[in-house]
């Protein structure tokens, strides 16, 4: 997500069951099926957004760090393992 008043920047994803779940039909598909039958995890909302002082990022910073979202994003580090073991800890 983009936003420029506020200038501010953030990557979100929804995981149902355990599983990153893009938005549309399925998502809440997924999301009606949980609720009835119950799911393996309950849904858990993941944001992403740098830590920066937004009243001074320009436009070439901002792209700087919209790169260094990607880059975290695409590397992976286990952000599914980590979302699901936050999840399973939900009481």
């Amino acid at each position: 997500m983009r936003g420029n008043d506020p200038n501010y920047l953030a990557a979100a994803a929804l995981w149902i069951d355990g599983v990153p779940m893009p938005p549309g039909i399925a998502m809440r598909l997924g999301m009606a099926r949980s609720s009835v039958f119950g799911g393996a995890l309950p849904p858990v909302l993941v944001v992403i957004t740098p830590a920066a002082d937004w009243k001074h990022v320009d436009m070439k910073q901002k792209a700087a760090l919209e790169k260094q979202i990607a880059a975290v994003l695409e590397a992976g580090g286990g952000i599914g393992d980590q979302v699901r073991a936050i999840a399973g800890g939900v009481h």
